[in-house]
């Protein structure tokens, strides 16, 4: 029996419409709102809508997931900090921990293709905090640093490579950045050591990795004035400071990679709110691109963001 030709422009044309539809994941940017955890496009575009309306409740620290399904983020609700998650649709808001006189906050989803944690950071078994994981539906939480010093505080944890995280600890002296193992906070490093800068104290905090875990970048306080996003290359042991001739004065916080690792995110604060918001900045060493994603609606500060791609 021979098909014709009809017949088979038929077929394919049926094969066509019912093939599923592939919808790929896109890069966009997480930030707070006046307490309210929004998304925004790469280009600065905003979605109109926010995905939590947390009156009276405060939301903070938005953390895409890897999966690109669900946003953890911590809220305040009564003098106390749970982690909640919500799809990245705006629907499932979920309670995550809720551990009564606990705070748990500073969030971050990461996977390494076979483990998906929650990192955070919590003060059930030490009052100045230290830092755990958890399994997406907030089961099997493991403590990863145990300082046993009074005046130590761990906290900022975020995902780096393949099993490892990095987090800031104050030691009673300063601020400083550590590595250590994913599973069970083995091989403990500090990668930064700096004490004082013209009198000043040096603060190093809220580090992320690149997603190939090659870069860290995080904020420095070098003097009151001059807090900059630096980088330091985990090869070759080379800080850089990313954001030193962009403005005379000001603040730069809450650095975030891209999901291909080659622009950094972070808020600003300046003299004036006129340049104040959120900007990406290119780490090309040729043309180092700064572009203003948010004009800060005062009050509103726009802060806390955080890069990933969301179906």
């Amino acid at each position: 029996m021979r098909t014709s030709f009809a017949a088979w422009l038929l077929l394919l044309a049926l094969i066509v419409l019912t093939a599923p539809v592939v919808v790929e994941a896109q890069a966009h940017i997480a930030f707070t709102r006046d307490y309210e955890i929004r998304i925004m496009r790469e280009d600065g575009t905003i979605f109109p809508d926010p995905l939590t309306e947390p009156a009276p409740d405060l939301d903070f620290r938005p953390s895409i997931c890897p999966s690109g399904l669900y946003i953890y983020f911590d809220r305040s609700s009564g003098g106390q900090s749970d982690i909640w998650k919500i799809g990245s649709d705006g629907t499932g808001l979920t309670q995550i921990t809720d551990t009564p006189s606990v705070n748990e906050e500073d969030p971050y989803c990461g996977s390494n293709g076979l483990f998906t944690y929650i990192l955070f950071r919590s003060n059930e078994d030490d009052p100045l905090g230290d830092i755990y994981r958890m399994d997406l539906n907030g089961s099997n939480s493991v403590r990863l640093t145990q300082d046993n010093d009074p005046f130590f505080e761990d906290r900022d944890p975020a995902w780096c490579g393949t099993n490892q995280v990095v987090f800031t600890r104050y030691d009673g002296h300063d601020y400083e950045i550590f590595i250590m193992d994913l599973q069970d906070g083995g091989n403990l490093e500090q990668i930064t050591d700096n004490y004082e800068h013209n009198g000043f104290p040096i603060i190093d905090e809220q580090p992320v990795c690149s997603s190939n875990g090659q870069l860290i970048a995080f904020s420095r306080t070098e003097e009151s004035n001059y807090v900059d996003i630096w980088t330091l290359d985990r090869n070759t042991q080379t800080e850089t400071n990313r954001t030193e001739n962009i403005w005379e004065y000001g603040w730069e916080l809450f650095p975030t990679f891209s999901p291909g690792g080659n622009w950094i995110a972070f808020r600003h604060f300046g003299d004036t709110v006129d340049d104040e918001g959120i900007y990406k900045l290119s780490l090309s060493p040729i043309d180092p691109k700064l572009i203003r994603l948010t004009n800060d609606p005062e009050p509103e500060f726009d802060l806390f963001p955080d890069w990933g791609e969301l179906d």
